[in-house]
């Protein structure tokens, strides 16, 4: 049963299948892609999403930035930020929550659960 419709954003298509797979194990997701933050904001202006994966390093718009961009269309959207590197290198708000690739599903789950219980 569907619950929750969750957009992962990024220029990497490896990943994107990676983890669209690891959420579509779960019958709890409707799982949408976009490989770009330009998709991805017309995917959340045609409806609203509730959780927010993407990446930071993007063309164009950081993945930062485009949470700020999505956050204005859809205000309850949670959101988790991943990166090939270490958190340190960013300054994320608090209402950010981070994730290192390489990860896991288990690892991708309990962000996803730290992130919607902030």
């Amino acid at each position: 049963m569907i619950t929750a419709r969750a957009l992962i954003v990024d220029d990497d298509e490896t990943i994107l299948r990676v983890v669209s797979a690891y959420l579509n194990r779960n019958d709890a997701y409707e799982v949408l892609t976009a490989s770009s933050p330009q998709a991805a904001l017309e995917i959340v202006r045609s409806a609203p999403v509730d959780l927010l994966i993407s990446d930071i390093m993007m063309p164009g718009i950081l993945g930062t930035r485009l949470f700020q961009e999505i956050k204005q269309i859809s205000p309850n959207t949670v959101c988790i930020l991943i990166s090939g590197y270490e958190k340190e290198m960013y300054n994320l708000p608090s209402d950010m929550v981070f994730l290192k690739k390489p990860f896991g599903a288990d690892e991708l789950f309990s962000t996803i659960e730290k992130a919607t219980e902030q």
